[in-house]
């Protein structure tokens, strides 16, 4: 690698700006000349040690080009430059660019899809980081303008993960930057992962992340016409076995099959024009087959991509779902008792009661629609937050829950607190994660139990807990239990409980810790700043 890197900043220095390596067709002095994109991503796009340009893009490239009498002259960059360039007019195409709309508004695409791909997370040799969740507070290195890179950190952000990011040139950097220990996880494409990691101190996760469709992209309008004709090449490729797009992928992916020839030594002189027929017809027999399975893995693999961007828009409804069902629950439970108890319709503080119970219940899933608006979008710098009684907000929760709580059930409040518990917050998003917490504990809490919420002042700190005498976790499920979608409920459960109470309390600029005992129950302790009198909100 090190090799490689020296020669290319040789070729950076004595080439000017950017280098160049044309690339003729042969035998027509009036070719079309298109300018192409060239940067390190192997083995999908790279200019090797010899300064050629290589890789299952560049190989489909020179075939299209051989096919409509372009000549093609590359140009070396690293990624984000050529983007400009692109984008610019500077150069005419860019292979390896996956679609989005963002890009889409900025470029014009190919229709038929390449190749497919994800990214995965790469960490250090000792890190102990295994879910998404230990990515918390970690510096994760990655590719500038890079489709993954921007599309897991608004997932981060989404779920109020909070980390650092390191912006690197090119995805062998996001590995020197791991080997250097100047980040302690780093996102690579999958492609580039299987051919580079051998030669870097790193280890592969289990974590995979945005799937994508990658394409040849053009300048906005294209200029040169070249889409049409790329796209009726590829497609020419794809649908012929022996083309040079599934020996591309053979040779720089190491999937090619393994054919074994039968020989037939002993029935030369009587059975040889029958056996040569056999062989002729079982051979095209056999490549029809290939076929067919290729073209079904290609409809295969595009459909799980399908499947996962369906799957986790349905587990993410399934988290608006479980927010709505707490608060319609304090709703009906309000409902019932008014229609059970009609002459007290005259009762004024009956009435009001229990129409103030409904009226929070209703604001709070106002509140749910307007977050589930802004999904993607992080809590702005200036965003404007109240000052929250933290002892109202609880004691409002428990109210909005008693409809839960049966005889079996004992609800003990402990308020230990030498002032007013004052945070910054808001309101309807505390009320709903303590009421996601006293819910979890219910259901913890098959027989019966106790569930003592309580707070306490600690220095600039407020400390709130809440101790149910439930079945408790294992460690395995404790460490796991604030991960979006994991549950341990089954069908019952959506996973989004516990991982939207960690929003809510990093976005609220708190700590939450658990401590849990199988069979003897759980305390989570959460920790707010307290708000001085005198703090501007």
């Amino acid at each position: 690698m090190k090799l490689r890197q020296c020669i290319l900043k040789l070729i950076l220095l004595t080439g000017g700006v950017f280098a160049r390596e044309a690339i003729p067709f042969p035998g027509n002095a009036d070719v079309t000349t298109i300018r192409v994109g060239i940067y390190q991503n192997s083995p999908k796009i790279f200019t090797d040690d010899s300064g050629n340009p290589s890789g299952i893009f560049v190989e489909i490239l020179q075939q299209i080009a051989q096919d409509n009498g372009w000549a093609l002259e590359f140009v070396s960059g690293e990624w984000y430059e050529n983007l400009q360039r692109l984008e610019s007019g500077d150069i005419d195409l860019m292979p390896d660019v996956a679609y989005s709309d963002a890009r889409a508004q900025q470029f014009d695409f190919n229709k038929i899809t390449v190749l497919n791909n994800w990214a995965q997370i790469y960490t250090t040799t000792l890190s102990d980081i295994e879910s998404v969740a230990d990515l918390a507070g970690k510096t994760i290195v990655a590719m500038r303008d890079d489709y993954s890179y921007v599309e897991f950190k608004h997932t981060l952000v989404a779920f109020g993960i909070k980390c650092r990011f390191l912006e690197v040139d090119s995805f062998e950097e996001v590995f020197l930057a791991l080997d250097d220990r100047r980040a302690e996880a780093g996102i690579i494409s999958r492609f580039f992962g299987l051919s580079d990691h051998k030669e870097h101190d790193v280890r592969l996760t289990t974590i995979m992340c945005c799937p994508a469709r990658l394409h040849f992209a053009v300048t906005k309008g294209d200029p040169k016409n070249l889409l049409v004709n790329i796209d009726a090449s590829v497609k020419q490729m794809r649908d012929l076995d022996s083309s040079a797009y599934y020996l591309a992928i053979e040779k720089w992916l190491g999937q090619s099959a393994e054919w074994h020839l039968p020989i037939w030594m002993r029935h030369l002189s009587t059975f040889l024009l029958a056996l040569f027929i056999a062989l002729i017809l079982a051979a095209l027999l056999l490549r029809m087959q290939v076929k067919r399975i290729r073209k079904k893995l290609e409809s295969a693999q595009e459909l799980v991509i399908q499947n996962q961007r369906l799957s986790a828009l349905g587990e993410m409804a399934s988290g608006i779902v479980h927010d709505f069902r707490n608060n319609l629950s304090p709703i009906l439970g309000s409902c019932d008792l008014l229609l059970m108890h009609k002459e007290k319709w005259t009762d004024l503080t009956f009435m009001e009661e229990n129409l103030s119970r409904i009226r929070s219940a209703a604001g709070d899933s106002e509140q749910i629609v307007s977050r589930l608006q802004q999904f993607y979008r992080p809590v702005e710098q200036t965003e404007k937050l109240d000052a929250v009684d933290l002892d109202q907000v609880i004691s409002e929760s428990i109210d909005l829950s008693k409809h839960r709580l049966d005889a079996t059930y004992t609800v003990k409040v402990v308020h230990n607190l030498n002032a007013r518990a004052l945070i910054a917050g808001n309101q309807a998003e505390l009320r709903q994660a303590i009421m996601n917490l006293i819910f979890n504990a219910y259901d913890a809490m098959p027989d019966g139990g106790s569930l003592i919420l309580q707070t306490e002042n600690r220095g600039d700190e407020v400390l709130f807990t809440v101790e149910d005498t439930g079945i408790g976790m294992s460690d395995e499920v404790r460490k796991r239990a604030l991960e979006p979608f994991f549950s341990t409920k089954g069908e019952d459960g959506t996973g989004m409980g516990l991982a939207m109470v960690y929003g809510t309390i990093r976005r609220h600029f708190g700590k939450i810790e658990i401590e849990s005992i199988l069979g003897k129950g759980t305390v989570i302790s959460i920790r707010f700043p307290l708000l001085q009198v005198t703090q501007s909100v």
